[in-house]
């Protein structure tokens, strides 16, 4: 599942490898794969790592996860990260990725800055 977040960058998928992406992004989810997972170097999740892009593929992996129920609220915990106590919201508004952000607040995601 990581892996299909890590080609979130790629700007120049055609629609239909999109949505090929994120039916097996689906698959993997349905397989059981921790959708709230935090990576182990910097302790993202995969919504707080789609933050970091505006691609069509970061968009719909970000609609999927939360409409799978990923943890609104969980937050970076890696100690020593000036992004320590963030959530996605938080990552989205200092990513300027204000499409994600407002996904976020219609899906309930906590408002405040941690």
């Amino acid at each position: 599942f990581w892996e299909l977040v890590g080609r979130a960058h790629q700007d120049d998928l055609r629609i239909s490898e999109v949505e090929a992406l994120v039916a097996s992004a689906r698959e993997d989810i349905d397989a059981g794969a921790n959708i709230n997972a935090m990576d182990q170097s910097e302790g993202d999740t995969p919504l707080m790592r789609l933050t970091y892009k505006k691609t069509p593929l970061a968009i719909e992996l970000a609609k999927l996860l939360i409409d799978k129920k990923a943890d609104l609220r969980q937050k970076n915990s890696k100690p020593g990260m000036i992004t320590q106590g963030w959530t996605a919201l938080d990552y989205a508004v200092f990513n300027n990725n204000f499409e994600l952000a407002d996904l976020l607040l219609k899906a309930g995601a906590p408002r405040a800055l941690s």
